[in-house]
């Protein structure tokens, strides 16, 4: 049931991600569900969270727990600044001048750097995730050709991030070199693919790095 509702909430971040193409008033109903669903895995995982300061961690474990704090703290951020600029939820906050820029500009940066550590945090979690499906799928999972193609497709997808991130201009974003137009406009699908495939790419290089630090390489 949490997997599916992680899955609900990547879908949803992936959807307003988009703003462009589903203009602000839906962006603003999905940032409410997300929310919603926010707090819903927080509180699933709130007992972890706080028994993870009370014992002494692994390197990997203390980096996760890093990983959560800045997390939480984007994610924040990424709510207060959609508050700010509200039209359509909380319509009362009028913003002039050089503030509702300001406001846009931390908003879209913020959004950004949520969007890159949401998939940073479930790729630090991957592998919990991937063995639970792997038990399911354990009819393919022993054969050499499966982990000679895991290998390939993990190695494919973080490549393509990578060359995606730059195309897309995933850094302008995270400085706030870019404003979103506030009027509807259109975004090409392969500008949607590319967001997921980058998404994926940050989920399988989280992953990847976590194991090789529990190795200690």
């Amino acid at each position: 049931m949490r997997n599916l509702g992680n899955i609900v909430l990547v879908i949803i971040l992936l959807l307003m991600m988009n703003h462009q193409l589903l203009g602000s008033r839906p962006h603003e109903y999905l940032g409410v569900i997300f929310i919603l669903f926010i707090l819903l895995h927080l509180r699933a995982g709130w007992g972890c969270f706080k028994t993870s300061f009370r014992k002494k961690q692994s390197i990997e474990h203390s980096i996760g727990i890093y990983i959560n704090l800045l997390l939480i703290a984007v994610v924040m951020a990424t709510i207060i600044t959609g508050l700010l600029i509200s039209t359509t939820m909380v319509s009362i906050i009028q913003l002039r001048g050089y503030t509702t820029i300001l406001a846009h500009e931390l908003h879209q940066g913020s959004a950004y750097a949520s969007f890159i550590l949401i998939a940073i945090h479930l790729g630090w979690h991957w592998n919990s995730i991937w063995t639970h499906l792997e038990r399911r799928l354990r009819f393919v999972t022993g054969k050499r050709y499966y982990q000679r193609a895991k290998y390939f497709i993990t190695s494919t997808i973080i490549g393509y991030a990578v060359y995606a991130s730059f195309v897309n201009h995933i850094g302008d974003w995270l400085v706030m070199e870019h404003m979103i137009s506030l009027e509807n406009g259109s975004i090409p699908l392969k500008h949607s693919i590319d967001l997921a495939l980058i998404f994926a790419g940050y989920i399988a290089g989280a992953c990847v790095c976590k194991r090789i630090i529990a190795r200690g390489i």
